[in-house]
C-alpha cells in the first residue's frame, strides 16, 4: 500500500481485465483483508475503475522512491493522449520534459 502524507494511503492495483478483478474480489483472503481494512482507516474508501488504460511510465514502477498521482477530467481525452506521447522520454533529472 502506498502512503501520502498524514493518513493519506493510495493503493493502486493493476489487473488484465475487469474479470480478474472481481475474481480477485470475491476471493476469501481478500474478503478477509477487507473486511479488516475499515477499523483501520478513517473515512469510506473510493475506488475508481477504468478499462481505458493509458501506460504512462518511465522506468521500473516497482523501484520508484516518489510517486505523483494527477487526476483530473478532460474535454479533450485523445489530446490529452497525444500530449502525453510527446512528452514521454525522461529529462536530466528523470522528470519527463
Amino acid at each position: 500500500m502506498g502512503s501520502g502524507s498524514g493518513d493519506e494511503r493510495l493503493r493502486p492495483a493493476r489487473f488484465e481485465s475487469k474479470e480478474a478483478s472481481r475474481h480477485t474480489r470475491d476471493r476469501p483472503e481478500q474478503v478477509q483483508w477487507w473486511a479488516e481494512i475499515p477499523a483501520l482507516s478513517a473515512g469510506q474508501a473510493t475506488f475508481r475503475e477504468s478499462d481505458d488504460v493509458t501506460h504512462d511510465v518511465n522506468g521500473d514502477p516497482d523501484n520508484a522512491g516518489f510517486v505523483q498521482v494527477i487526476q483530473g477530467r478532460s474535454s479533450d481525452p485523445e489530446r490529452v493522449r497525444e500530449l502525453m506521447e510527446r512528452t514521454r522520454a525522461p529529462g536530466p533529472s528523470g522528470a519527463r520534459t
